[in-house]
């Protein structure tokens, strides 16, 4: 059984990404039971008489939670997608159940007793929705674009778990399923437009509600006016005296006086304040740090995930521990009106505890099944480049560094700085296009619509290349530029190169007259150098004897290269 499983773990990869995300974890786990026990001790020693009566509750529930993470971590994920939609219904009857039959506690129903102890449905169904979200988009990628499979389902699926949970009531919860739900339809490509209008849609529907919720709209009045509202602003005002006391170093472990009854929930959605009371600022960001590393190999699983479903389940996962993680700084630190969200491995629950470490058992199974031979292993510098490098292409633009040596090399061979048309409708995709292409060597000249792209070939052309980010439809400029293509109203001598997502478009490329082609490009920071190899093969097909002017190419980015086009 030993070997197995050692066979099974061993190797992760070379960077040790799913070794560090375990390490992580297990770190803030040991922090969390550590801080616990300062900032319960109060508390506990008054209803038990017993220091540490809140630290041996959770140290049982991280026992099963590490036990329920490591069966987690044997189970293949793609089984949990074929349980994705029974899972989705169980834990809706969970959150039905909580209002029939629910403990209720400081207000509200959040609670199932089962013998002794109590779970919380909605823990539950935060894993629930991101795992049906992940399953959805992955069964439709191809229709996903579409209103109704995009956004109007996906919505429509997830506004019963967010009603039920305000329901209990449960605000944080609420928002924090809501906020993972848009994040993953937006990495899953979502139109843009739809989103901006779901978004919006979701924000005056939260404004109703709020305003017909006196306790909650007299919360946000608080956070916002604090000095008129002090009664209500109390746990904002006390968590923010606790950073102020505890300064760079901290007053030292068990020696705070947030703990002293004087804030509320301290050992639960407050006991972030009690680092940065005891450890201080520098405690505060060893915390960051913790989850920083977390969200980095989370995100590094994510991307080397073999499928769809197991990159959007990952990043779900990723997303629910450090955004939960975030909204509940941001509420201790007073940054956001006070609700209640734990720290994810650090607040006292087990509900909390379990489920996160459930999830970093999945997690981890996604991070061992990664397809080594289809998906590059990343290298400990080529994850520094690739964080770096928008660094680096900036710094390009005003002729510093690596990528600005390499743009004045590059020209140099060429003889000349070839122009470059990019034709891109969103503003932030046309900068960082035109960072990278800039960083290459080309001169870039931006042009977003038919009006402006017409203009821009007549009165600045001509032009080496126009690469064509945009989709071919009616007044687009890429319908714009495939009419002026048609009618000889660019030289022959022009490189066209597509790039885009919709297989229409690759089509429509391969029978437009001297192109390039359709570039398919899933690293986008690499753009300038495959475009400028790409304007070299062109160059060089077209005139041979231009091939002697050529010296040998080393890692300018120059040399002849093959790209995916159709």
């Amino acid at each position: 059984m030993t070997d197995r499983l050692k066979n099974r773990f061993h190797p992760l990869d070379p960077v040790g990404t799913t070794r560090v995300l375990i390490a992580s974890a297990l770190a803030m786990l040991a922090a969390g039971l550590i801080m616990l026990g300062s900032a319960s001790s109060v508390r506990a020693a008054k209803i038990s008489g017993d220091n540490l009566y809140f630290v041996k509750r959770q140290a049982v529930w991280a026992l099963a939670g590490l036990a329920v993470g490591a069966i987690a971590a044997m189970i293949p994920y793609r089984k949990w997608r074929a349980a994705a939609i029974p899972l989705a219904v169980v834990s809706a009857v969970l959150l039905i159940l909580v209002l029939v039959a629910g403990r209720r506690a400081g207000g509200s129903v959040r609670w199932i007793n089962v013998g002794p102890a109590g779970f919380q449905p909605s823990e539950i169904a935060k894993f629930a929705v991101v795992n049906m979200l992940a399953f959805w988009i992955s069964t439709v990628p191809h229709r996903f674009r579409k209103f109704r499979e995009g956004i109007l389902l996906p919505g429509a699926a997830v506004a019963p778990f967010v009603l039920l949970i305000l329901l209990e009531p449960d605000f944080g919860t609420a928002v924090l399923i809501a906020l993972l739900s848009g994040l993953m339809l937006f990495v899953a490509a979502s139109k843009r437009r739809w989103l901006i209008l779901g978004a919006m849609a979701g924000f005056l529907i939260l404004l109703v509600y709020l305003k017909h919720d006196p306790v909650r709209w007299k919360r946000i009045m608080a956070w916002r006016h604090p000095e008129q509202y002090k009664d209500i602003a109390y746990h904002a005002l006390s968590s923010i005296t606790a950073f102020i006391t505890g300064g760079w170093k901290g007053v030292g472990y068990l020696q705070g006086m947030a703990k002293h009854l004087y804030l509320p929930e301290v050992h639960t959605d407050f006991i972030y304040a009690v680092v940065g009371e005891e450890f201080g600022i520098m405690g505060t960001l060893g915390v960051l740090l913790l989850f920083g590393a977390f969200l980095i190999c989370g995100s590094l699983i994510s991307l080397r995930a073999p499928d769809l479903y197991g990159r959007l389940l990952a990043f779900g996962i990723t997303a629910s521990i450090t955004v939960q993680a975030l909204l509940n700084m941001y509420v201790v630190t007073g940054l956001l009106p006070t609700k209640g969200i734990p720290l994810p491995f650090f607040s006292y629950g087990g509900s909390s505890l379990m489920v996160s470490l459930f999830q970093v058992g999945v997690l981890v199974n996604i991070g061992i099944h990664r397809q080594q031979d289809a998906i590059p292993i990343a290298r400990p510098r080529e994850i520094w480049d690739a964080l770096s490098d928008p660094a680096r292409r900036f710094l390009a633009l005003f002729g510093v560094g690596r990528n600005a040596s390499l743009a004045r090399e590059n020209i140099a061979r060429l003889g000349f700085q070839p122009r470059l048309l990019l034709l891109e409708r969103n503003p932030f995709s046309a900068m960082i296009h035109a960072w990278s292409l800039a960083s290459a060597g080309f001169e870039v000249i931006k042009s977003s619509d038919s009006a402006m792209l017409e203009n821009t070939i007549s009165g600045k052309g001509p032009f080496h290349v126009i690469l064509s980010a945009t989709r071919f439809r009616s007044g687009c400029p890429a319908e714009t530029l495939r009419r002026l293509l048609l009618h000889d109203s660019i030289p022959q001598d022009t490189l066209i190169i597509g790039m885009s997502t919709n297989p229409r478009d690759r089509r429509l490329w391969a029978g437009v007259a001297h192109s390039g082609g359709f570039l398919d490009m899933d690293d986008i920071h690499n753009l300038g150098s495959v475009v400028m190899s790409h304007y070299v093969n062109f160059r060089l097909d077209a005139n041979p004897l231009w091939r002697s002017r050529m010296p040998e190419s080393d890692s300018g980015g120059c040399a002849a290269t093959d790209i995916s086009a159709s």
